[in-house]
């Protein structure tokens, strides 16, 4: 008898479709000299619906990593076989990004010398191998968001140590202090009368 096969999060695999059926959709808006505006990306003021398709896949990647780690929740940090198989897909994924920005290039020697290496699918390698390993907190696991077992409060008491308010963890501490910054940056772009969005 085969075994039960993996219960999948609907509402994740619609998305996930959603977002694939957005990213065709934009990358195929037909002739690029006549393109309805929201299927281009925004020139560098404000924001198209075409600029919500990337970061919805970094969104369902965070979803995924999860996921993926919620079986080890505990205090222990995951097997080795788990990180090696998260290194061996970011390696894949930055260089399908690295093999899909050579087919631009033409004749192939000319191309290493002017290859653009940025591209989507590397920043998504890079940023999922470097979420994935910041996921589970040493001594609590994976997804633990007590005050002193999620990230921001281990990177504080690693960091901080006797300087913290509390005795393991700060409100005010080094990591929390990144949305802190873009909740003011946030203020500045809706208080600047000369921005254009």
């Amino acid at each position: 008898m085969a075994p039960p096969a993996k219960e999948r999060l609907e509402s994740l695999d619609a998305l996930r479709g959603l977002t694939i059926a957005g990213m065709i959709l934009v990358n195929n808006a037909g002739d690029w000299s006549y393109v309805f505006p929201p299927l281009l990306h925004a020139p560098w003021h404000g924001w198209t619906l075409t600029d919500l398709i990337f970061p919805s896949f970094l969104f369902i990647v965070g979803v995924s990593i999860a996921f993926a780690f919620a079986p080890y929740r505990g205090p222990e940090r995951p097997p080795l076989r788990v990180y090696l198989r998260v290194g061996r897909r970011v390696v894949i994924l930055f260089g399908l990004g690295l093999v899909l920005n050579a087919l631009y290039y033409i004749p192939w020697w000319y191309t290493l010398t002017v290859l653009r290496i940025p591209g989507v699918l590397q920043r998504i390698a890079v940023v999922y191998g470097l979420a994935s390993l910041l996921v589970p907190v040493p001594g609590y696991g994976a997804g633990v968001l007590t005050p002193e077992g999620n990230l921001a409060a281990y990177l504080d008491s690693l960091l901080l140590r006797r300087h913290l308010l509390n005795t393991t963890w700060d409100p005010e501490g080094i990591l929390s202090t990144m949305p802190a910054i873009s909740s003011t940056l946030f203020g500045v772009l809706a208080a600047d009368p000369t921005r254009s969005l």
